[in-house]
């Protein structure tokens, strides 16, 4: 019976690591869709040729101890992001800009995206 348990054990293991590293993949790969995404959906100056906030955008990749990986994508003009998303004064202290939302619709696109592809794959 012990060999049994051992031999159901491994295979539990052996499954669950594949899973890891489906879902890891998978993660990966949504994060640098949405890069790509935000990339294309940020707005950009258009006097001046602007577009260095819209270049911004970078994911990076984090292992921890028990294998899984999280993955963060940010702009490193991160100041910018909320006033843009959300709109803000302007320097005359009275008018307002209207916000461009384009994190939020990409962060529920990325989501929607990572939970399709799991349920795919596994």
């Amino acid at each position: 019976m012990n060999e049994i348990e051992r031999a159901i054990s491994d295979i539990f293991e052996e499954y669950g690591e594949e899973v890891r590293e489906t879902v890891n993949a998978i993660a990966e790969e949504v994060a640098e869709e949405t890069v790509n995404e935000l990339k294309k959906t940020s707005p950009a100056r258009k006097e001046s040729g602007g577009g260095k906030y819209r270049r911004s955008w970078k994911k990076i990749g984090e292992k921890s101890l028990n294998g899984n990986s999280t993955f963060t994508v940010f702009n490193t003009r991160y100041r910018l992001t909320h006033l843009l998303e959300n709109g803000h004064l302007t320097r005359d202290g009275r008018t307002r800009t209207q916000g461009i939302k384009h994190i939020a619709p990409a962060e529920e696109k990325a989501v929607e995206s990572f939970l399709r592809k799991v349920e795919e794959k596994l």
